[in-house]
């Protein structure tokens, strides 16, 4: 009784299927954003209805300045300005300060929420008032705002007084 064995034929599959087949699928993982659409006119702050609360839900499995950069398109955010992200906890993420090939999944964390905020620099580079893009009431707002500030001195960037 001879059994014959089943041996894969490489030149019907081919070297793609087979890497395909065998590969482990890497599983999705995303974060939540929460913000309101940047505009250089007016104050992030709620007026009429006419700012409205958006949601991006965005996959963590990609480079940390795509990321970042998909975020600028959505949050219309426009070149020259400077933004990052900060947790609920206000604790800012620094993704700028990050290499360029970093996966967004070494900074960040799956399933949080995090808030953009907007860093605008006078003349000379130094770091004004930083204005968050998001409303979660008066005192939260002003907590955020002094918590990024004070992290801000910490990490070396300049700041204005």
């Amino acid at each position: 009784m001879h059994k014959s064995r089943s041996r894969v034929n490489v030149s019907t599959f081919g070297k793609r299927a087979l890497l395909a087949a065998s590969a482990t699928i890497t599983p999705v993982s995303y974060m939540r954003i929460k913000f309101f659409q940047y505009n250089s006119d007016a104050s992030p702050r709620l007026s009429l209805g006419k700012n409205i609360e958006r949601d991006l839900m965005v996959n963590l499995n990609c480079p940390i300045r795509l990321l970042m950069e998909y975020v600028r398109v959505k949050a219309n955010i426009p070149v020259e300005i400077d933004f990052d992200l900060f947790d609920e906890m206000g604790n800012l993420k620094h993704t700028f300060d990050a290499p360029v090939q970093k996966m967004a999944s070494k900074i960040l964390f799956p399933k949080a929420i995090y808030f953009i905020v907007i860093l605008p620099k006078n003349e000379i580079g130094i770091v004004l008032k930083p204005t968050i893009l998001i409303n979660r009431g008066s005192r939260l707002n002003a907590d955020y705002v002094t918590r990024i500030r004070r992290q801000l001195q910490h990490s070396g960037r300049k700041t204005a007084k």
